[in-house]
């Protein structure tokens, strides 16, 4: 993926979502995935290497972070949901 090409997925993305607010974990995702093909690329620049590194590895630990706190969320209404039909079961 070119540069020019990178930096529009993320500008589109960017431009959809109001000033200082935290991008959407698709468009994380979206601008991750745009930064490992460039890192990738026989084309990238060494000198932008070091940047882009740090920025994927911020992204990665935004989106696990995501993840982690989707994961708890759906465990508890999971669990939630589970209680009263046990507590139904027991008065049968």
């Amino acid at each position: 993926m070119s540069d020019a090409r990178a930096r529009e997925k993320s500008g589109a993305a960017t431009s959809k979502r109001k000033a200082g607010a935290a991008p959407s974990f698709e468009e994380a995702l979206g601008e991750l995935t745009a930064i490992v093909e460039k890192i990738g690329s026989e084309d990238c620049p060494v000198d932008s290497l070091e940047e882009m590194v740090r920025r994927a590895a911020d992204l990665i630990r935004t989106l696990r972070g995501r993840l982690q706190r989707t994961e708890g969320i759906v465990t508890e209404i999971l669990e939630e949901l589970q209680r009263p039909e046990e507590s139904e079961q027991g008065k049968a």
